[in-house]
């Protein structure tokens, strides 16, 4: 797959959230025809329909990456960038909701689900790992794994706000974050 431009790119995510929620993987005729980009074009930067949908995952891979790096890349308290981190995941999946939602359903049907699994490891758990083990150094968090407890936490605020999504057609990212984070912190500090 090469890179698309900026152009192209932001075309092909402007129609993510419609393309991606039928029972299918959408065809290139149908991404073309939603996107306004020429059959040719969308050939040229990728094979066919599963790099397609591999572009616009791992794209939201790295949107929801860079919210977790600069939420994790401040110097207050780890308590406190834990707080924003679970916070720009929140946020992340309240942003685009569809493509969250569709995800892991398309991780273990379109690619294998190492590569997709491997990619968020980079920019979405490594932050939050690193963060888990400043905390750990400092005495503000007490895990005995921080690779696991990433992956938990991770996991546990996106499907909570995925799982709002699916109840209520919609996400309040500030009422999640209030109720959610605060439980998920107090989850890693120490006892006592």
């Amino acid at each position: 797959m090469k890179r698309p431009p900026t152009e192209l790119a932001a075309r092909l995510r402007a129609v993510a959230d419609e393309v991606l929620t039928g029972d299918r993987a959408p065809s290139v005729d149908e991404m073309a025809a939603a996107t306004q980009i020429p059959r040719a074009t969308l050939y040229y930067y990728f094979s066919g329909r599963d790099e397609l949908v591999d572009f616009l995952l791992l794209d939201k891979i790295e949107t929801v990456g860079a919210e977790v790096s600069a939420a994790a890349g401040g110097s207050q308290d780890p308590l406190t960038q834990l707080e924003a981190v679970l916070c720009a995941v929140v946020r992340t999946v309240a942003t685009y909701p569809t493509l969250c939602t569709v995800l892991l359903a398309r991780m273990a049907t379109l690619s294998p689900m190492q590569t997709l699994t491997v990619a968020m490891e980079t920019p979405v758990l490594r932050p939050l790992e690193e963060l888990l083990a400043a905390g750990v150094d400092a005495g503000r968090f007490e895990v005995e794994d921080t690779g696991l407890s990433a992956h938990a936490l991770y996991g546990a605020v996106s499907m909570a706000a995925r799982s709002r999504f699916v109840r209520d057609g919609c996400i309040d990212a500030d009422r999640l974050a209030e109720t959610l984070v605060p439980q998920l912190v107090a989850s890693v500090r120490p006892v006592g």
